[in-house]
């Protein structure tokens, strides 16, 4: 996305953000959902970087949401992927 004032104003709109790192820090994937924080989670953005969109990361960016509303958000390091 070249709208750099944009993207930094999507995740303020949503009710939950995960974020995939690589190991040096880089940002390689998002995914953006609204949550009734009980039972409904729609998932509204899943952005990985091309180079690792073949990977891990891509799975669990989708499966997340869902999960961190089954006990918190979980850290996952990305050997464990």
């Amino acid at each position: 996305m070249h709208d750099v004032e944009r993207f930094a104003r999507m995740p303020a709109g949503a009710d939950l953000v995960v974020v995939a790192r690589a190991e040096d820090g880089r940002l390689i994937g998002i995914a953006r959902s609204i949550t009734d924080g009980a039972y409904a989670t729609y998932l509204g953005d899943l952005a990985v970087d091309i180079a690792h969109q073949d990977a891990a990361p891509s799975t669990h960016l989708f499966r997340m949401p869902v999960n961190c509303l089954h006990g918190g958000v979980p850290s996952v390091p990305w050997g464990d992927w």
